[in-house]
């Protein structure tokens, strides 16, 4: 039931149909959810419909005979589906073989990955935060967001856990305010606490130690409220990385050093300031004086490297190296974790793929969007809300699907918001000619969603499909589309003909003129190559001078303009050229 105020919730009539299929027992199964659900469904809407469900008193179930839409996706129902005559090399039979031999996760093994999930990007989040720079990065978003207005979604994913449905962007920006405070409070309070740490008895230390430890962990979860962007977690982890091979190699050209004299860094410095001979023991291996010298300038540039290293950093350049090992370990398990469930899941993309074929995109096509919808599902799932992964990624799946049939399908791409008023109007269309026995007119429609007439004649408009020009007509092969479309840029054999006549009447009426004439007017008006000349490059051509050639040409028409020769040319007046 469609309704006509302006303030009308999209997910009223989604509700409305809930509560008639749950009314009975109180209860829906994920399985029907996903069928009352629309294809155009915004998923960052399915916490609010669950909220609203249970404000409700409807109960979410699992249907122990359908155990989520990604079982039903069995084995046998894959071959039987399948052509049997399809070649072994068929890259489609090859795929889905592929991902035959990968097992379905139970609902245990969703949430021991999901912890594996969580555990791996709170590492990450504890090793960056461990080196000081990386608050300043911080910092530099929390000014772009605040200060210079720049979108908070460029940089930050900003939820409230009261509120389900998305925040406004004020609102946003007063929950960043809010938990960056929260930060650098945190932050403030562990440089307190480790004032003057180095010079503290070792009992004291560990005091303090476990004190930053717990602020630390506060610190954390508040930077794990702010949902940082992956996209530039992942960046300054490669800076990091860049970074620690960097100083690895400074760290290397020292140890050559020591290799090549056999000493230690501090025993070619203290050898590089003495007086007189070298030692004997280098003495034998022929190192001069001026070699440690040399080496010395070396070691000092390297050192004061590192120290600018440090310096950048605002971290120990040995600590900061150990760090970086620790984000790439919790890197490689975060990401093992995510493929474990993304693999064991492209079944179910290829179960909802087979319902949106022959709808403008290849197979293929749709599994690899499916795949998309399902990334979005391991980044965004959170097994803390009760339900299994499978039900979870299906609502992204079917998105991800979806708004690629709406934005690839048609050859000239229509928006998605386009496609949703297109689908509106379909839906009262339908539902206007159950009511009045029907087809309903476009001011009716307008009326029923409360749109413009415009609005409702541009949106027909759109929904025409195109038509290849080599499409067959009929039956037969022999015409096509094109054959029976006018060209109107194209000239009429009937034209061709007259402008052939026309030319043999101007040879024949310019004939009686003199050679030189003739010339001039050929060359004047195109008559020979269809290019006008002007009367200076005329003049070029006969050396004379544009005045002469203005003469001439006057002559030429004033004897063409003589009632014999006029007589001739003017039944060819209203020819275009």
């Amino acid at each position: 039931m469609v309704k006509n105020s302006k303030n009308y919730d999209p997910l009223d009539e989604i509700i409305e149909m809930i509560v008639k299929e749950s009314s009975a027992v109180g209860e829906l199964s994920y399985q029907k959810l996903n069928e009352l659900l629309p294809d155009d469904f915004r998923v960052d809407l399915i916490e609010t419909l669950i909220k609203r469900m249970q404000s409700l008193g409807i109960v979410l179930v699992e249907d122990e005979t359908e155990k989520g839409i990604g079982d039903n996706f069995s084995r046998g129902d894959d071959e039987k589906r399948e052509p049997e005559e399809v070649r072994n090399d068929d890259p489609i039979k090859m795929y889905l073989n592929e991902m035959k031999s990968i097992d379905l996760l139970t609902k245990d093994e969703e949430v021991e990955i999901s912890k594996l999930i969580e555990e791996g990007r709170r590492g990450i989040l504890t090793n960056l935060f461990s080196i000081e720079k990386t608050f300043s990065y911080l910092d530099d978003f929390f000014k772009k967001v605040v200060e210079d207005g720049e979108s908070i979604d460029q940089y930050f994913h900003i939820e409230d856990p009261r509120i389900s449905s998305e925040l406004s962007q004020k609102k946003k920006i007063q929950r960043l305010k809010s938990l960056y405070a929260k930060v650098k409070e945190s932050s403030k309070k562990i440089k307190e606490l480790k004032k003057g740490y180095s010079k503290m008895k070792k009992e004291d230390k560990a005091v303090v130690d476990q004190k930053v430890e717990k602020v630390f962990k506060n610190l954390i979860d508040y930077i794990e409220e702010l949902q940082l962007n992956p996209l530039f977690l992942n960046r300054y982890i490669q800076e990091y990385r860049d970074i620690s091979k960097q100083i690895d190699f400074e760290k290397e050209k020292l140890r050559m050093i020591e290799k090549r004299f056999d000493a230690s860094i501090e025993d070619i410095l203290k050898n590089a300031k003495g007086q007189g001979t070298v030692p004997l023991k280098y003495k034998r291996k022929n190192i001069k004086r001026e070699d440690f010298k040399n080496a010395s300038v070396e070691i000092e540039r390297i050192q004061q490297k590192i120290k600018d290293y440090e310096q950048n950093l605002k971290c120990d350049c040995d600590e900061f190296c150990k760090i970086v090992k620790n984000l790439e370990s919790y890197e490689k398990k975060l990401n093992r974790a995510k493929e474990r469930m993304m693999e064991s899941n492209v079944r179910l993309v290829i179960s909802i793929a087979k319902r949106y074929t022959n709808r403008g995109l290849e197979f293929m096509d749709l599994i690899q969007e499916g795949n998309v919808g399902l990334m979005k599902a391991v980044e965004k799932f959170d097994y803390q809300k009760g339900y299994k992964f499978s039900t979870y990624a299906t609502w992204w799946i079917r998105q991800s699907i979806t708004r690629a049939i709406a934005d690839q399908a048609r050859t000239i791409r229509v928006p998605v918001h386009m496609i949703e008023v297109m689908h509106k109007v379909v839906k009262v269309t339908r539902s206007l000619m159950q009511e009045l026995g029907r087809e309903p007119s476009e001011e009716e429609i307008a009326e029923k969603l409360d749109m413009p007439l415009d609005k409702i004649k541009s949106v027909y408009k759109i929904a025409q499909e195109t038509i290849s020009l080599d499409k067959p007509i009929g039956d037969s092969d022999e015409s096509k589309f094109s054959d029976v479309i006018e060209d109107v840029d194209q000239k009429s054999p009937q034209h061709h003909a007259m402008l052939s006549m026309l030319r043999e009447k101007l040879d024949l009426v310019i004939s009686d003129l003199s050679p030189r004439q003739q010339t001039v007017l050929r060359l004047r008006f195109g008559l020979q190559d269809d290019y006008e000349r002007t009367l200076e490059e005329v003049g070029e051509i006969l050396d004379v001078t544009r005045e002469r050639v203005r003469q001439i040409e006057a002559k030429a028409l004033e004897k063409l303009a003589h009632k014999n020769r006029a007589d001739m040319l003017r039944p060819f007046l209203d020819i275009e050229s």
